[in-house]
């Protein structure tokens, strides 16, 4: 039906149309931001009011003042201009309202609310807490007529405007149409006939001169393209010859391609396999340069350490022997002492060493057996003492003995070695303190020294074999010891850690379990 109306009063409906769309549109636009602009200010005064509410409230609740609630809601409402106020006590009761009752008002947000009088109003809730104290419940609103009014205004305004422009709009339409309409709708069906291929035009010439000259471009821009068509029909040709030979090259090109990319990935692999190789290997010269470099420490160590004792047992026996018909009783006794103190170190040495070569090849052996942790931990301290010189070791044991299942030969090693460390570690003056106890099913061993301390960076270290602390440089010792501690402390079940502050001492705590069986001896053949 559309289709059967002139031209003209498509156009004249056409524009009447667009531009009371364009109104609608605009009118709709600024009602919108009327409605956000006069909401966000009552959104704005909600928050505003919020922290007067709590505070006025919030005593008076605390109290369960009902009356003054009551007195405090009719002055608020009346004062701060709301529409309703509703309070309610911590359980949700209503103790007080102002303007519509609480299940009119149980809403909270953007969306307006209307009323049994056909009213809208906007609704807000606020907590009441005094120091951290829920005390109830402020329902709060405020009117929305005013909001609804300017909305109203907007769009009246808008109607009355966009009447005398859709008058207006139709005038000037119809003057278009009958000065400009006519030759364009003749260069239309010229330019239709055009399309469909047919450059044999026929324009009558037009009074106006713009479309004159409009009309006169035509007929040129159609022999133009008559002209273009015949040059684009050789091209083509030349074109498609040359596309062929092209595409004959692509396809080379291609397939060169694809051959060096396999290449190159071939060569990308070979290449990451040699960095990776190359890596490998310089770990595995750098672990084998740090092992030989500890090992020759070691030896060195090793032979320092056993030529102490040998030095001591020498010249207690040449003094014995170059003297030993003018020496008392209690002299040749000392000399004896000394002879079996340099023995009993050495012994002791050997073991360490012994057992640290077993627990590397996994055929250290172990004997479990019932005893008396306390018992063993007071003899090592004892044996110990003589030859702390002016270091005094300090123990407590608790009253009732404290047994266990173990190997008490490793465990007497075990202590040894962190108690004579902490004499050697200690300095001249000062005092070990070593500490028995039994908590949580296990026994506690903790040896304590106010000596030169070990610096942070190197405690993650010291459990390695062969490690010592830079702060025991010049001090007898073989890096052995608390790697072999920590082995045979972890072989009956417990845990050994170590702390230390430089220059203010180091504890060290092993834990026990008290109801645990030793495992049974690995053989080497199993290691």
């Amino acid at each position: 039906m559309l289709a059967r109306l002139p031209f003209r009063l498509k156009l004249l409906a056409a524009s009447a149309l667009a531009l009371i769309v364009v109104t609608l549109a605009l009118t709709a636009v600024h009602a919108a931001q009327i409605r956000q602009a006069l909401h966000a200010q009552l959104v704005d005064s909600a928050i505003e009011q919020q922290p007067f509410i709590v505070a006025a409230l919030a005593a008076p609740l605390l109290e369960r003042d009902y009356a003054t609630v009551q007195a405090i809601v009719a002055e608020a409402a009346r004062e701060q201009g709301l529409a309703h106020l509703v309070v309610a006590d911590a359980r949700g009761t209503v103790i007080a309202e102002r303007g519509w009752s609480a299940a009119m008002v149980d809403a909270d947000g953007d969306t307006p609310i209307v009323g049994p009088d056909g009213k809208r109003r906007i609704a807000f809730r606020t907590e009441i807490r005094l120091a951290d104290q829920h005390l109830g419940e402020a329902r709060f609103g405020f009117r929305y007529e005013h909001v609804d009014a300017a909305v109203r205004a907007v769009v009246q305004r808008s109607a009355l405007i966009a009447l005398p422009c859709v008058a207006l709009t139709i005038l000037l339409v119809e003057v278009l149409q009958s000065r400009l309409t006519r030759p364009l709708l003749q260069l239309a069906r010229a330019s239709e006939q055009v399309r469909r291929g047919d450059y044999d035009i026929d324009l009558a010439p037009s009074a106006q001169r713009d479309i004159g000259a409009l009309v006169d471009s035509f007929r040129m821009m159609t022999d133009e393209i008559r002209d273009r068509i015949r040059r684009l029909t050789e091209s083509e040709t030349a074109q498609r010859r040359l596309l062929e030979t092209a595409h004959v090259r692509e396809q080379a090109l291609i397939a060169a391609k694809a051959a060096l990319a396999v290449q190159t990935a071939k060569l990308e692999q070979s290449l990451a396999e040699l960095q990776a190789q190359e890596r490998v290997l310089a770990q595995a010269l750098e672990k084998e340069r740090i092992v030989t470099q500890q090992q020759r420490r070691f030896v060195s160590v090793a032979a320092h350490e056993f030529r102490t004792p040998l030095t001591i047992i020498d010249g207690a026996a040449q003094r014995l022997a170059r003297y030993a018909d003018r020496l008392s009783p209690a002299e040749l006794r000392e000399r004896a002492e000394k002879i079996r103190l340099g023995v009993a170190r050495m012994g002791g040495l050997m073991d360490t060493l012994l057992d640290a070569a077993r627990l590397e090849d996994g055929a250290i052996a172990a004997e479990s057996a019932e005893l008396d942790v306390a018992a063993l931990v007071r003899q090592v301290c004892e044996r110990a003492q003589p030859i702390a010189g002016a270091v005094s070791i300090d123990v407590t044991l608790p009253a009732s003995p404290l047994r266990l299942r173990g190997d008490a030969r490793l465990l007497d090693q075990v202590f040894t070695n962190l108690v004579t460390n902490a004499v050697k570690y200690s300095g001249d003056g000062r005092r070990v303190d070593v500490t028995v106890a039994s908590e949580a099913q296990a026994a506690t061993i903790v040896v304590r020294d106010y000596g030169i301390g070990i610096p942070e960076d190197e405690l993650p270290r010291l459990f390695d074999r062969y490690f010592r602390a830079s702060t025991a440089r010049g001090i007898p010792g073989t890096g052995l010891g608390l790697n072999l501690a920590r082995a045979l402390v972890e072989l009956h079940g417990g845990t050994i850690a170590l702390a230390s502050k430089l220059a203010e001492g180091t504890t060290v705590t092993v834990r026990l379990p008290l109801d645990r069986a030793l495992p049974a001896p690995a053989s080497p053949q199993a290691a």
